[in-house]
């Protein structure tokens, strides 16, 4: 039983890391939902140089074609309250299915509130900061469930599942983070931590708890055509205890059309990383914006894990008449 609870506790960690570092909230496509890289970034985005209210929606399909099915959806709203102030709110929830039966082996939910404040410190350059809590309910089985009582740590998935049964099990945490941000007219940087409260996310009283994550980003135009279109780079981090992930991105924005592709490489725990190529198109009309992304895996070690699909929609629902923040981002 003690080597059960170890295992469990060791996989409750893993998936709680998605979560953390990307899984579920690092999305390919992550200019459309910045909440999630830094709660400084609330209310950053802009509508044709305006400030506006902001509805963003995401869905990210995982390892479809390995008979297992790792799904993540989220919903998030920011808007800009005064010259200053933006606040915002979300909502994310993941499910792990797998095996023929498709019950639900493991569930993700969690919600946050963000609050973000900026001091311009120039025209064209804004210093941003923001604070984010949130609750959090991670759970295993759906009445009784095929234990999976192996991690394939090589690839941070489950693998093997055997017959054993086990109850349901449920951990509800809080958490939270923080964040500061400096955005210029053609360039930003970002940083942000967390789990600064170190929840506890053991099952058992084994005070297992999630590590302090921290994100960091950097992007800036690099050159501008003729046409008026915009090529702007763009590099994201993220390490945790002993997982890290490298994103390099290069985004191409042109009248209503967006386009980018970029590099990813993550490691964990000393082992071989896992490699993929993220490639991204978008088209705005009116006051919305639809995209699509994949996800290329490019590790030879790992040859047989598909690609990744992901769809998002954003909508302006309203413009505001405060003083437009600068923007380097490839805006909507």
């Amino acid at each position: 039983m003690l080597s059960r609870k170890k295992n469990i506790s060791l996989i409750l960690l893993l998936t709680s890391a998605f979560v953390a570092t990307g899984q579920n909230t690092m999305y390919t496509q992550t200019n459309v939902q910045r909440v999630f890289l830094n709660p400084a970034l609330t209310g950053s985005s802009t509508y044709d140089n305006a400030e506006a209210g902001k509805i963003s929606l995401n869905t990210r399909a995982q390892w479809i074609k390995l008979g297992k099915r790792f799904v993540n959806q989220s919903v998030s709203f920011e808007s800009p309250v005064s010259k200053n102030a933006s606040i915002g709110f979300s909502g994310a929830i993941s499910d792990y299915l797998s095996g023929t039966s498709n019950e639900r082996r493991y569930s993700f939910f969690n919600s946050n509130l963000y609050y973000s404040y900026s001091i311009r410190i120039n025209s064209n350059t804004r210093l941003m900061s923001g604070l984010s809590v949130g609750y959090s309910n991670t759970s295993f089985g759906s009445n009784q469930f095929n234990w999976e009582d192996q991690v394939n740590l090589r690839n941070t998935a489950f693998s093997l599942a055997t017959s054993e049964t086990t109850s349901l099990l449920t951990r509800d945490y809080l958490n939270s983070a923080a964040g500061l941000a400096l955005v210029g007219k053609k360039f930003y940087m970002s940083a942000s931590a967390q789990n600064l409260n170190n929840p506890v996310i053991g099952f058992f009283d084994d005070n297992l708890q999630l590590p302090l994550l921290i994100n960091a980003g950097i992007g800036f135009e690099i050159f501008e055509n003729q046409f008026k279109g915009k090529w702007i780079t763009e590099f994201l981090g993220y390490l945790q205890e002993d997982q890290s992930t490298v994103r390099g991105m290069l985004h191409y924005k042109w009248d209503n059309f967006r386009t980018g592709a970029g590099l990813n490489f993550s490691q964990f725990r000393n082992e071989n990383g896992f490699n993929s190529m993220s490639v991204y198109f978008g088209v705005r009309k009116n006051n919305m914006y639809v995209a699509y992304s994949n996800d290329i895996n490019i590790s030879i070690k790992h040859a047989g894990i598909p690609m990744t699909h992901e769809l998002s929609l954003v909508i302006f629902p309203y413009l505001l008449n405060y003083t437009s923040k600068p923007n380097p981002f490839p805006e909507y």
